[in-house]
């Protein structure tokens, strides 16, 4: 295509394919300057005075990015600023002048001479980070600032319609409602646009054989046209205004396929790297659960085991407080608390009988409790208090002689003027008195070892704060 020549303003605008595609193709390369270069900001950190003095780059200052290692001295360096220190040739590490070490700086001259600081670098992903916009309450650490900074609500931006005149600007969480309110405004931008472009295509002149009409195009189909590259590459083949006409029409048509397949290609890229992400995220979920999984069977164990020292515990301190009531010489005196409890409930049914601890006739002797009816069992049920003698199964029953010898005598305290009441009973060749086969033998004893009118006689107090104590003692037979 030949020069546009604009009458108005002696504004001079070239129009060719060559100019486009190297106007493209520098656009292309300043937005990837422009990415690479926020690439090498870092993560977003406006402030790096809050960090240690390990984690900030020698050259730039701002925090490491892909941090790299000098081998002779050790200082860290960001990987893009250590490749542009080394492009200006053997180089002095700006760390080692700034400890101003006298002629003694080293050189940084190659690649070969650092190593990626993959140890400094997981410690950086993990320094703790907050959003950077004000209002937003986001905290996290820096492996995270930057995927949360795309998609803040508290970012300040530009309108996507700024390429065609909107000049507005609004936090990203306005987005849906500046599109909503300004939907006529962007209508005409994009209206404005398109008659432009209309005029610009429509006055689009073509360069003749014999003279130039910059206006139009002719209307004899049979007319030669000179190539529109002549003036570009030399080309002198010519062409008629119809086949003009159709390479006008084929290229918009390719430039129209060409934009299709670049943004097919934009948003597949897009795609492949959140698939990249999922993946990740997939690998990291999985690490999780199996170490979620690991450490819930470790709470179990703790679990099992700590119910298990738990009844251990439950049963020593039974036995403990056992051993402290036990009596081993043949004399035991019960305690029993809470009676008028324990007689409600044996007038009902509920409960007829209490049993006392065990206690034993020697240390290695005859292990025995007692068996309380507070309402009376057998001949004294409803008149009197009965009281019964069981013989239990013992560690030592393999050396005693049965049935059962002692004479055994239950004697009732008074807790206020010392008027006992006793009874004795002898042991009998009844199965209550042989080696017992089972826990406890069946018990024997006294039906009718006091009157209920006597227990709660005024003038003793053989029930005291709701507290009675009843005495066994065992003894040779006479």
């Amino acid at each position: 295509m030949s020069l546009l020549y604009v009458s108005e303003g002696e504004v001079h605008h070239q129009f060719s394919l060559s100019t486009y595609k190297a106007q493209t193709t520098h656009i292309k390369n300043t937005e990837d300057n422009e990415k690479e270069e926020e690439a090498y900001v870092g993560y977003g950190v406006e402030s790096f005075s809050s960090y240690e003095q390990k984690y900030c780059c020698g050259i730039c200052g701002r925090l490491l990015w892909e941090p790299v290692q000098n081998i002779p001295c050790g200082h860290r360096f960001c990987l893009h600023c250590y490749k542009t220190l080394i492009s200006k040739g053997n180089a002095e590490c700006p760390d080692c002048q700034k400890e101003h070490k006298m002629n003694s700086y080293i050189q940084v001259s190659s690649l070969q001479q650092c190593f990626r600081d993959n140890a400094i670098k997981k410690e950086l992903l993990n320094l703790p980070a907050e959003c950077p916009f004000s209002n937003c309450t986001w905290r996290g650490n820096l492996r995270n600032l930057k995927e949360h900074k795309k998609n803040c609500q508290w970012e300040m931006i530009e309108c996507p319609f700024k390429i065609i005149g909107c000049e507005e600007k609004f936090l990203r969480k306005d987005s849906s409602q500046h599109e909503t309110q300004s939907l006529s405004v962007h209508l005409l931008c994009v209206l404005a646009l398109i008659v432009k472009k209309k005029d610009i295509l429509d006055n689009l002149p073509f360069q003749k054989t014999e003279e130039s009409k910059p206006d139009t195009i002719s209307s004899n189909p049979q007319e030669k046209i000179s190539c529109p590259l002549d003036s570009e590459v030399k080309c002198k083949q010519t062409f008629s205004s119809t086949e003009m006409e159709a390479m006008l029409k084929r290229t918009v048509q390719l430039e129209e396929k060409q934009q299709v397949f670049q943004n097919v290609l934009t948003v597949l890229n897009r795609e492949m790297g959140k698939m990249e992400k999922l993946s990740d995220y997939e690998r990291q979920l999985s690490e999780a659960k199996q170490r979620i999984e690991f450490l819930e069977h470790q709470v179990n164990q703790h679990q099992l085991n700590s119910a298990y020292k738990d009844r251990v515990l439950a049963a020593m301190t039974n036995r403990l407080c056992m051993l402290e009531q036990t009596s081993f010489d043949g004399t035991y005196i019960w305690k029993i608390t809470c009676v008028s409890e324990k007689m409600d409930s044996a007038m009902t049914g509920k409960n007829l009988c209490v049993y006392s601890p065990p206690f034993y006739t020697g240390k290695y002797g005859y292990k025995v409790c007692m068996k309380l009816f507070l309402n009376g069992d057998g001949a004294g049920l409803g008149t009197h208090m009965s009281i019964f003698l069981v013989i239990m199964k013992g560690e030592y029953d393999f050396k005693l002689k049965w049935p059962f010898p002692y004479k055994v005598t239950f004697t009732l305290l008074d807790q206020l003027s010392q008027r006992d009441i006793s009874a004795s009973f002898k042991p009998t060749d009844g199965s209550s008195f042989q080696r017992p086969l089972q826990e406890k033998n069946i018990a024997s004893g006294l039906p009718e070892f006091i009157t209920l009118d006597e227990l709660y006689s005024s003038d003793c107090a053989y029930i005291k704060d709701n507290l009675m104590y009843i005495k066994a003692e065992t003894g040779p037979t006479v």
